[in-house]
């Protein structure tokens, strides 16, 4: 693959246009087989270059600033056929784009696809996102992805250094950050499904009255999806280092992709903090139950990163003030092929009194790096100590 260079002064990226899956007549007599009737061919795409630079915005944006929340598009069903005349309402002259958080998966397991004509290695993760999304509506209407192991040239350390200091725009800016689990496996339809079942009844205000029913009859909800929905946040995603900045930075709205289901950021959320908020003690005996009956060991729901992470889209909408340091602390537990991404995989996420002392360089010994950074926290927190100090206190 040859990548031609980007033009930093128009704000230029490259994104990846997917080509639709073609449509499969087939007839399904079990919902559960629906999956398995999907279109084997290549996976095609092209490689294209864009303007993120403002005078690109079509005008009816440029006087308003482009609002993610205000025109949600439908992630939940393949090949969903478009109402007549149920066009996208693109933010650039060029079209529109979602940015793709998936893990990376085993670097020896590939698949290929087909780029801007040619067979490509990519990991087995990004295949498979790559074939569901294919399927979607808002793919099939014309939205690009901009996903960082095709559209960095990742043999170019330089290259990827400078990209860093784009992130934060590049997910902020997507029309939504779409967050790819993997698969359909483990009984993972039967977790989606109880995540829209929590979510719903704790949205009309009947978390109790659920909780009640399942204390008395606990297979209410089918037998297996207590442990199902456990499995699904015992991924490999969320142990990820990067997607918390990519979380942070998508917001409520985030579709969560597993195999062809979908629910969004705030219905997990939902279920996980504020249905548990209400019914922990019923939630996690359920979950211990089914998980001992699985022969598995006891596990949490990864409950306290979710507020950690829900916490930091409201910093992002400057709703909460800065919570960095809980950031670092999550960041240092979670996982990273290049440890220089402790540091390098939060920037999106640090103040700009910070981040702007920082210049991504991954031929940089780790050491320098971690020294960098401290160096400026220290710079950054002296400096706001002596504006404090000289701003009169009104008591």
């Amino acid at each position: 693959m040859i990548y031609r260079s980007l033009n930093a002064a128009i704000q230029e990226i490259r994104l990846i246009t997917l080509d639709p899956a073609p449509f499969v007549t087939v007839k399904v007599t079990d919902p559960a087989s629906q999956q398995k009737s999907a279109p084997t061919d290549p996976v095609q795409c092209r490689l294209e270059h864009v303007s993120l630079d403002s005078s690109k915005l079509l005008q009816a944006f440029k006087e308003t600033p482009p609002d993610k929340s205000s025109s949600q598009v439908d992630w939940d069903d393949c090949h969903k056929p478009a109402a007549y005349g149920d066009v996208p309402q693109w933010r650039y002259s060029w079209g529109d784009y979602v940015a793709l958080s998936y893990a990376w998966g085993d670097p020896t397991r590939k698949r290929n696809i087909v780029l801007n004509g040619h067979q490509t290695a990519v990991g087995a993760n990004l295949e498979a996102a790559l074939r569901v999304l294919r399927c979607k509506q808002p793919i099939r209407a014309g939205y690009k992805i901009w996903i960082d192991a095709l559209c960095i040239n990742q043999q170019d350390l330089v290259e990827r250094g400078q990209h860093l200091n784009r992130m934060q725009k590049i997910y902020k800016q997507a029309h939504d950050v779409v967050i790819w689990l993997g698969d359909e496996e483990d009984d993972s339809n039967k977790a989606m499904d109880l995540i829209r079942t929590l979510s719903s009844f704790f949205r009309a205000g009947q978390a109790s009255v659920l909780g009640t029913a399942l204390r008395q009859q606990p297979d209410l909800l089918g037998r297996g999806s207590w442990r199902a929905l456990s499995v699904l946040l015992d991924r490999p995603y969320w142990d990820r280092l990067w997607v918390l900045q990519e979380i942070a930075l998508g917001g409520y709205q985030s579709p969560i992709l597993c195999g062809h289901q979908a629910v969004r950021w705030e219905e997990l959320y939902s279920a996980i903090y504020y249905f548990g908020a209400h019914n922990f003690d019923v939630m996690f005996s359920l979950i211990d139950q089914e998980r001992k009956d699985a022969g598995l060991p006891a596990a949490g729901l990864k409950r306290n990163k979710l507020i950690h992470l829900n916490e930091e889209q409201l910093v992002q909408t400057q709703q909460r003030k800065s919570q960095l340091m809980c950031m670092l602390d999550l960041g240092r537990k979670s996982l990273a092929t290049d440890p220089r991404d402790k540091v390098y995989g939060l920037l999106g996420l640090m103040e700009a009194s910070v981040s702007d002392q920082i210049i991504p360089d991954y031929t940089l010994p780790l050491s320098k790096v971690f020294t960098a950074f401290t160096k400026a926290m220290i710079v950054a927190s002296m400096s706001y100590l002596f504006h404090k100090a000289q701003t009169p206190s009104h008591l």
